[in-house]
């Protein structure tokens, strides 16, 4: 059975990969959390930043990728894949857009780190994604 807490997930999940040398590969992580609670309900981000901190003994992510799309379209992209929008996708539009000027805000802070990748069609977004994951396997290679 899967955590479902961010702190369960990060100790039983991710810690031991990561002490094994595995790669971890996960959907949504701090940044998420910063987006959606500091950015979207205006949460106050330090607040946010020092949770995320204790919740995952500070372990920032090599790699994050931002899939930029608009907030409509987004929205109604996800709709349309799964027939309903869930608790967070109800939001209405203004909620995501500060969601979505917060992850521009964080790769902007950290460009290193955040690349943030423009959706467009399956393939083309597909081949970014790939030659980002693969210039940070290199360097870590």
């Amino acid at each position: 059975q899967r955590p479902t807490l961010a702190l369960e997930q990060f100790q039983e999940i991710i810690k031991p990969a990561l002490k094994a040398g595995k790669v971890v590969i996960s959907d949504r992580y701090a940044d998420s959390t910063l987006a959606y609670q500091g950015y979207g309900r205006g949460i106050s981000k330090e607040f946010v930043r020092r949770a995320n901190g204790i919740a995952t003994d500070k372990v920032t992510p090599d790699l994050t990728i931002v899939l930029d799309i608009p907030v409509r379209t987004g929205l109604e992209r996800a709709e349309a894949c799964k027939g309903s929008r869930d608790r967070l996708e109800s939001e209405g539009l203004e909620f995501h857009g500060k969601v979505r000027k917060g992850y521009l805000e964080i790769a902007k802070k950290e460009p290193g780190r955040v690349k943030v990748i423009r959706v467009t069609s399956i393939g083309e977004t597909w081949e970014r994604i790939r030659k980002a994951v693969d210039s940070l396997l290199e360097r870590k290679a």
